[in-house]
């Protein structure tokens, strides 16, 4: 789910369930299919989210796909971890790569309002 751009089983996963990425919320949601409350239970039980996290490298892109704060694009941790008293200071705490800023000329030019 990380990497398939349009396959249709993605695009279902993704709008029914919010992608790979709910897999590590600890919530429990009744719109959830039994088949993914029971993939959710072994991504915790037997530690596939820390090892999948671990195993797996970003690519920014044009940073629509990746959570400033949440994912891990800007070394090992997430920025929430890292940074926890700006993550709690910041009104806007599920914001996009690219809607916190951009490269330009080869400088990051921060789009903070």
């Amino acid at each position: 789910m990380g990497s398939d751009k349009d396959g249709l089983w993605k695009e279902i996963l993704v709008s029914k369930y919010g992608g790979w990425r709910s897999l590590r919320e600890e919530e429990k949601s009744s719109r959830c299919s039994l088949w993914w409350k029971n993939l959710k239970k072994v991504w915790v039980s037997e530690g596939w989210g820390s090892s999948f996290e671990v195993g797996i490298s970003w690519k920014v892109g044009d940073g629509k796909d990746i959570l400033f704060w949440e994912d891990c694009w800007l070394g090992q941790d997430a920025l929430k971890r890292v940074f926890s008293r700006l993550f709690f200071l910041c009104p806007i705490k599920d914001a996009k790569v690219a809607e916190i800023g951009s490269w330009s000329d080869g400088v990051w030019v921060w789009l903070l309002e």
